[in-house]
């Protein structure tokens, strides 16, 4: 495992490097900013398509197994259609595929192109916010996502496809003001993997009860947070509702194995106690008293827009942490992730502007994460990436 930190460790420093010198190159220079930053990028990609097939849990899951069956389609269309696969409404994960699988190396160039298809909307819309906000730190949010959530991209990496283009979306919209940019994204998001469309109705409702005037706002909030609290009940009574009408498939199987019979025999489904559930939760309190101790310091902020956007992805993380803690406590499973990630996500913004309006924080933001890298990726193998190799 050493080595597998080293090398990660050299991979990611290298990336960063390369968006820190993006970014502070003089403006006579800034010609060569974006291939600079475009060089970090693929730095990632290549990490996340050089792998071998134990580096990241789905790659044996559907990703080899998918790129055997497309092999044998000609058309595009029969792809999207095959039941041996069920592509659905995941017509961008379709797209990659069918491209990917007309060349040799077909699974290296999938893994190789949902990276870039993830990290890319992530850098883009940080190069939004940068372009508003002067002191809004691109190398720090890079880093966020990198040690972070890039491990976890090597495993839910249809989802982080389309986490990304909501990320992007809603910085087109909050900070942008494009709304057209901003929907398109959306539609990306959905048909990057079906549960987007979750992601993005928490997201706009959140949004919603944050720009709201004040007097019916607090009347919305005390709504949502009633809402989520409720997250059991109405998961409950949605599997009730799918088993009286008759829907199964495989995934109604995992998730009522998961969420209600229990029968999942990993200690980290079914232990909130458990050492990786406990390890979050203390990494989550750290953030989580950070961003909410920037609110409070915000007061100070004379830049009013600026407090007001950082206030709204500060709030949108905190309501994704909250969502995960219900769901940990309530079923007894950290599965609640693949719902709060759409949110907590968000983290690559929200610690950015935080650290912006307190830049004395800064150091204990980098440390944290490399920490939180090393403890939740690297010691107890989350994602399953904690073992590097390259494929055969």
């Amino acid at each position: 495992m050493i080595i597998s930190i080293m090398f990660y460790l050299t991979v990611f420093v290298f990336s960063i490097i390369c968006f820190y010198i993006s970014e502070h190159l003089p403006i006579y220079q800034k010609k060569y900013s974006g291939i600079i930053a475009l060089i970090g990028i693929l730095i990632i990609c290549l990490v996340a398509g050089l792998r071998g097939y134990d580096v990241g849990v789905d790659v044996k899951v559907y990703i080899i197994k998918s790129c055997t069956i497309a092999k044998n389609f000609n058309n595009i269309w029969d792809l999207f259609n095959a039941t041996s696969i069920n592509i659905g409404s995941e017509y961008i994960y379709g797209i990659l595929l069918y491209i990917c699988t007309r060349f040799n190396y077909s699974v290296q160039l999938l893994l190789f192109a949902i990276q870039l298809f993830t990290i890319w909307p992530i850098y883009k819309a940080c190069k939004i916010i940068k372009n508003k906000y002067y002191d809004f730190s691109i190398t720090l949010a890079m880093t966020t996502y990198i040690f972070l959530y890039f491990n976890n991209t090597l495993n839910m990496m249809r989802q982080s496809i389309s986490i990304a283009f909501i990320i992007l979306g809603v910085a087109y919209m909050v900070v942008n003001k494009n709304k057209l940019k901003g929907w398109i994204s959306f539609i990306i998001a959905i048909f990057a993997h079906k549960s987007g469309f979750i992601g993005i109705i928490l997201l706009l409702l959140i949004m919603y009860l944050f720009k709201n005037k004040k007097s019916l706002k607090k009347v919305f909030v005390i709504l949502l947070n009633i809402a989520i609290v409720s997250i059991p009940i109405g998961i409950q009574s949605l599997y009730n509702l799918m088993i009286r009408f008759g829907i199964n498939n495989d995934h109604f199987d995992f998730y009522n194995d998961v969420f209600i019979t229990k029968k999942v025999d990993k200690e980290w489904f079914t232990n909130p106690f458990s050492t990786y559930s406990l390890s979050f939760l203390v990494f989550v309190a750290i953030f989580a008293i950070f961003l909410i101790f920037s609110k409070i310091k915000s007061n100070k902020n004379k830049n009013t827009e600026k407090r007001e956007d950082m206030l709204l992805f500060s709030n949108i993380v905190l309501y994704g942490y909250l969502i995960y803690i219900v769901i940990l406590f309530s079923f007894k499973t950290m599965y609640g992730l693949r719902i709060s990630m759409f949110l907590d996500m968000f983290n690559i913004i929200a610690l950015p502007l935080c650290v912006a309006c307190n830049k004395k924080y800064l150091p204990v933001i980098y440390v944290a994460q490399i920490i939180c890298w090393f403890v939740l990726i690297m010691k107890l193998g989350w994602s399953g990436s904690n073992i590097y190799t390259f494929f055969d």
